[in-house]
């Protein structure tokens, strides 16, 4: 695909192939079909001046064919009635329920019969990924809630005392899976708790029988309760971005490691960015690397530089490689220029 937007044009590779897989747990054989199902091209910006195009290129080999059947651009508002109107609230505030409906998957994902809105939207994800097939892990995120004096964090993994029963080494794969989520939060946790004169209540593993956990039969899953968001110390955490930010990066490293314990995490964002004028119809981008102290693989060994006119909307980027600085020349006077600027390594 290429995505022509107000920062330039973007191509985009997709797998829209046909293909058999095989889960490893049940050894049941089914067929994916990676163009039944909306495809994530990435976030662009689009301006009533500069216009929006999404081209497919057909090169493919003979005999076969190329299909877009539609294209979706923006999130939109919540669109699904359900008898007292439609919520308007940006469609990503709903629950899974409704983006579901919203998404045109079959009813049996998002409306089990006999239950109401509320225990539809608990089984909706792991019911959204198993009729998608072929994934390799699912996760939940929640913050949690309790009296309001309860702290910290916990992973939870399916207890196998529902309906649905998974083999012994799905629930074996899920723990270990769970316990790098764990480990990997409470890291963060404590550096931040003990930064700010604080202590974290590490609430450990734990195995439940919770619609999220026990619909997945077929892939590891885990829910982490991240914090308590009705204990207003926890909440203080959560509503930090940069906090998040570090829960966040734990969670990937953890989902990284489990695939591969020797995973090169990609580096944290550079610093001290700035752009000066250095010489006649010429400016300099200088940044600074961020070490990361809590990951010693996480150290760049290139860099992306972004430009923009306007400063929202970018273009593609080009390699400044190990540089920790951009020369842009042939700039005309007056010209306004708006840089980002992104360390890459082995791990992205």
């Amino acid at each position: 695909y290429r995505v022509q937007h107000a920062g330039g044009t973007t191509e985009v590779r997709v797998d829209q192939n046909q293909h058999q897989y095989t889960n490893p747990y049940d050894n049941v054989t089914e067929t994916v079909d990676q163009g039944a199902r909306w495809v994530y091209l990435g976030e662009f910006e689009f301006t009533p001046s500069s216009g929006a195009t999404i081209e497919l290129s057909n090169q493919t080999a003979n005999g076969s064919v190329v299909v877009a059947d539609a294209c979706k651009v923006g999130g939109g508002v919540g669109s699904v009635d359900r008898g007292g109107g439609t919520s308007g609230r940006p469609r990503w505030e709903e629950c899974s329920r409704y983006y579901a409906e919203f998404d045109q998957m079959p009813s049996s994902v998002y409306d089990v019969s006999g239950l109401d809105d509320g225990s539809d939207n608990v089984s909706t994800p792991p019911r959204k990924l198993l009729w998608w097939k072929d994934f390799d892990l699912a996760f939940a995120l929640h913050s949690n809630a309790a009296s309001g004096t309860a702290r910290g964090t916990v992973t939870y993994t399916y207890d196998n005392s529902g309906s649905t029963q998974h083999p012994q080494a799905l629930l074996n794969d899920s723990l270990s899976y769970a316990t790098l989520v764990q480990n990997e939060v409470m890291r963060v946790c404590n550096d931040w708790a003990a930064a700010n004169s604080d202590t974290w209540n590490n609430r450990g593993l734990n195995t439940a029988n919770f619609g999220e956990l026990r619909t997945n039969n077929k892939t590891p899953s885990c829910l982490l309760e991240m914090a308590f968001h009705d204990n207003a110390q926890d909440a203080w955490y959560i509503r930090n971005p940069n906090w998040r930010h570090d829960v966040a990066r734990a969670i990937y490293k953890a989902i990284a490691r489990y695939f591969n314990s020797a995973a090169v995490i990609l580096p944290l964002p550079p610093t001290h960015l700035s752009m000066r004028n250095t010489g006649t119809g010429q400016a300099t981008i200088n940044w600074q690397a961020q070490t990361d102290p809590l990951e010693t693989s996480a150290t760049p060994t290139g860099y992306r530089v972004y430009l923009s006119d306007d400063g929202f909307s970018f273009d593609s980027g080009r390699a400044a490689n190990g540089s920790t600085s951009h020369t842009l020349t042939g700039l005309a006077p007056g010209t306004t220029k708006f840089a980002r600027v992104t360390a890459t390594n082995a791990g992205g």
